[in-house]
């Protein structure tokens, strides 16, 4: 029992002794200050590199090419440096399949860590040679073969002997070959080879691609639903009949018709397409629904604007799209800017087609005050409107037009009646920011004593307008406006119906309509001809952005011998934006001695 105590002791010091690290390791229950021996503090930076991920810096290769390579990188799993011997493999394998997609099959490939304590892995590529096409054969059986419509939307194929291969132009043949036929009713296409032969020796490709297309359907009948007793006003614009052949793009453009026509809040034209692989349909024909939704009765629409040639304006209309089953409708509407007020009143009555044939009677109730001008003007008026084909409209009118006027130091009364006819062709490409497009506009009126007018003339005017692209996205823009008063007696030809030029839209760097022949004070009188031209170029600075350079000269004399030419210059910027083209514009009037200059803003296409 003497020994007992001793030897406790000695059990309880002996682990410190013998093993004096197991002193310092008190995890958890360090006191504060005191570290394990095993911290952190005592990794190496080449053993922490070692359990880090790797991230991937590509050298070598530029533009879409390195671009893919990294995309095909960043796939790859979280991969540590400490496994980098079975990793590598893998990274190789995705750079080769990156490059294979442009048609490099025999790249060289260096895979090489930046420094020992670092993670980041350079990718040094060499893409060598690339793949060129040594045999295409594209071939379509079936119907489609005789079928001029198909095969000649394919005159235009990439993939050519002799020209470098890329996989990406591959596919998009494919689609092409595949989309076409669905789209045009060969709903049972299918490939019957479609296959790539690389030969890394010769960097050489062999393509074979062969599409059946199989039969072509035809629309089976033709079933109106929804509103459908609305079916009769819009039959001009039903283009497709039972067993025409199918087209897809036939039908977008009839739906987008009967949605033009505002009659409809929905217009959907669905053909049954699930139809086209039953066995049972032998006769190979897809039916189609039309499903009409009309819009509201009545339909009230508010907005706000602004232009530095009115200022601040507004609008409020009330729509009645379909008054009645034989489509009539009446819109109403009143405008007000500082410089105009204005109220509008339009009943519309289809002839034929209603978008393309109709008549329409306007009243309408205005009031202007700019600059030497105050007036207040009445005019009803019966139109018929027409549209040939794609890009030519017609409007031909008789008007009954009064004006009660102050024009610089006159003052009077006028009435009108007479006819007019106008005649429009506009064509652009495309719908979205055009770069190219032209229009034509010509427009004639007619008045005489004999009819209940207060003078005898006739008025002639003209534009023009030509929009081209002399790069992809460089904008150049012509514009030519030209008027004429004929008559013995211009001096009683109201102001509403006389020349004056000046603003966003004509001679920029002077302001709205100020420019014009004037009377002995100064005051504005109006014009009895007007001429105007315009140059612009406009200059691409970023995406959606252009920075653009006009010249604008012209003038509304009553004797262009005798007057000069007035002549703005300037810059500005045009923005592309899902509400449309905003145009900024700051002009100087570098014809005047004493140099006015105007901000002009607006939004609209240029032509």
């Amino acid at each position: 029992m003497g020994l007992r105590f001793p030897v406790l002791l000695l059990t309880c010091i002996m682990p410190f002794v013998c093993f004096p690290a197991l002193a310092d390791s008190c995890g958890e229950n360090c006191p504060p200050g005191q570290q394990e021996s095993g911290s952190q503090d005592s990794v190496s930076p080449e053993a922490r590199a070692d359990e880090s991920k790797i991230t991937y810096l590509v050298k070598g290769l530029e533009g879409e090419i390195k671009e893919n390579v990294e995309a095909y990188l960043s796939t790859l799993p979280d991969f540590r440096k400490v496994n980098f011997a079975s990793s590598e493999e893998k990274i190789l394998e995705s750079v080769r399949n990156a490059l294979k997609v442009f048609g490099y099959y025999s790249p060289k490939i260096e895979l090489v860590f930046r420094k020992s304590t670092s993670a980041e892995l350079t990718v040094k590529v060499s893409k060598g040679k690339p793949v060129f096409i040594r045999r295409s054969d594209i071939v379509v059986v079936g119907e489609a073969l005789n079928d001029p419509l198909y095969m000649f939307g394919l005159s235009n194929i990439k993939l050519k002997s002799h020209t470098p291969f890329r996989h990406t132009d591959y596919e998009d043949v494919k689609s092409l070959l595949f989309s076409r036929a669905l789209t045009m009713g060969y709903f049972d296409a299918h490939f019957i080879s479609s296959s790539v032969i690389v030969n890394t020796d010769e960097n050489t490709a062999d393509i074979f691609l062969v599409l059946d297309s199989g039969h072509r359907y035809r629309y089976g009948k033709i079933t109106f639903k929804g509103d459908s007793r609305y079916k009769d006003i819009i039959a001009p614009l039903i283009t497709i009949k039972e067993n025409d052949y199918f087209s897809m793009n036939r039908l977008s453009a009839m739906s987008g018709s009967l949605y033009d026509t505002g009659y409809f809040e929905s217009a959907e034209v669905v053909p049954d397409i699930s139809k086209s692989n039953n066995p049972e349909n032998l006769d190979y024909v897809i039916p189609v629904d039309i499903t009409l939704t009309r819009r509201k009765f009545n339909i009230v629409e508010t907005g706000i604007g602004y232009a530095t040639d009115e200022g601040l304006r507004g609008q409020v209309k009330w729509l009645m799209p379909l008054i009645n089953e034989y489509g009539h409708s009446l819109n109403m509407q009143m405008k007000l800017s500082r410089i105009r007020q204005e109220a509008l009143v339009r009943y519309t009555i289809p002839r034929k087609d209603p978008l393309k044939d109709y008549y329409y009677f306007q009243a309408q109730q205005a009031y202007d005050d700019i600059n030497d001008t105050d007036s207040t003007i009445f005019e009803a008026s019966a139109h018929y409107f027409s549209k040939l084909g794609r890009n030519w409209q017609y409007d031909t009118y008789v008007a009954f037009h009064t004006e009660d006027y102050k024009q610089g130091m006159e003052s009077g009364y006028a009435q009108i009646t007479g006819i007019g006819s106008s005649m429009t062709y506009l064509k652009f490409f495309p719908m979205q920011d055009p770069r190219e497009g032209q229009r034509y506009m010509i427009r004639a009126f007619g008045a005489s004593e004999h009819v209940g007018s207060d003078v005898t003339f006739l008025q002639l005017t003209g534009q023009i307008r030509w929009l081209f692209s002399p790069t992809q996205n460089s904008r150049f823009l012509l514009r030519f406006d030209e008027g004429v008063n004929i008559s013995h007696d211009t001096s009683k030809i109201p102001p509403s119906y006389r020349f004056f030029t000046g603003g966003d839209t004509t001679i920029r760097g002077f302001g709205y309509k100020t420019l014009s022949e004037t009377f002995s004070n100064g005051t504005l009188k109006g014009g009895r001809y007007l001429s105007v031209a315009s140059a612009e170029i406009q200059i691409p600075v970023i995406e959606d952005l252009r920075q653009t350079l006009f010249i604008d000269a012209g003038n509304a004399p009553d004797k262009f011998e005798e007057d000069e030419v007035y002549i703005g210059v300037g810059t500005g910027v045009r923005c592309v934006t899902k509400i449309g083209l905003i145009k900024l514009d700051l002009g100087f009037g570098v014809s005047e001695t004493s140099i006015p200059f105007h901000l002009h803003f607006g939004i609209g296409p240029d032509l």
